[in-house]
């Protein structure tokens, strides 16, 4: 997530990022990437894990967050089945299944 030479401000840090969220949603990417280049590589992590399953039968990711819900959404557009949204809390799990 990007972030910015903000100093004189002073926010708890859980107000700071959704405040970076929001502007990174908007296109700000100092010192972070682009949603854009955080969507494609999102995209390629769910093809590599597509191809991983396809040649091993199952596969685990151990991700973190936003990453783990972009992945899941490529995963389900891609024909996979399990929830549209992922668990956020600690030590949580979701699964996909594809139908071969």
């Amino acid at each position: 997530m990007p972030y910015g030479p903000v100093t004189f401000l002073k926010m708890p840090p859980s107000v700071w990022a959704v405040l970076f969220r929001f502007l990174w949603a908007l296109g700000f990417k100092t010192n972070g990437e682009s949603i854009h280049a955080f969507r494609k590589r999102a995209q390629s992590a769910a093809m590599f894990l597509i191809s991983l399953a396809s040649e091993h039968d199952s596969v685990l990711l151990v991700g973190h967050g936003l990453i783990n819900s972009y992945i899941a959404r490529e995963l389900l557009s891609a024909g996979w089945y399990g929830p549209g949204k992922t668990r956020i809390r600690h030590w949580g799990f979701t699964e996909y299944t594809h139908e071969t």
